[in-house]
């Protein structure tokens, strides 16, 4: 789904005036600035877009249902989301970041522009031509500063 331009970063550590940001990939490209946090969640999940956790239930080929706490992927991202971008202003970079997860399962409780669906929907994205694009200058300005981390 990467085309020609656009940069990948993955397993990103930043921190913004004290709290600090595990990132799994950032994508900068000609369009903006872009995280995508990867979720390999497996079995039944319940959870609403603002609840801080969420309950997810597993049954096993024997037939034992065991339940696990997990956080909420929508509330990381929008947390991600403003740690990014602060540390990006922080160093001359005041850029729009959009951030993303994508339950690799399909298996997401709630419908929210937080969330992806399939490969299809982060070419979508990070490909969408009607915002505001990075110019060269500040796209490595931009590299620079993720490739340092």
């Amino acid at each position: 789904m990467l085309r020609e331009g656009d940069r990948l970063f993955t397993n990103v550590s930043i921190g913004y005036d004290g709290k600090p940001a595990e990132l799994d990939n950032v994508i900068a490209n000609k369009y903006g600035v872009f995280i995508i946090e990867v979720k390999n969640y497996t079995g039944r999940i319940i959870g609403g877009e603002d609840d801080y956790e969420w309950q997810k239930y597993k049954t096993t080929d024997a037939g034992n249902t065991y339940e696990k706490t997990v956080k909420n992927p929508i509330k990381q991202v929008k947390r991600q989301i403003y740690i990014l971008a602060r540390y990006l202003e922080y160093y001359g970079s005041r850029v729009w970041v959009r951030g993303y997860a994508i339950l690799l399962h399909g298996n997401s409780p709630v419908q929210s522009e937080y969330i992806l669906t399939s490969v299809a929907d982060i070419d979508r994205a990070i490909h969408t031509s009607d915002r505001r694009m990075l110019d060269a200058k500040m796209l490595e300005k931009i590299t620079e500063l993720m490739s340092s981390k």
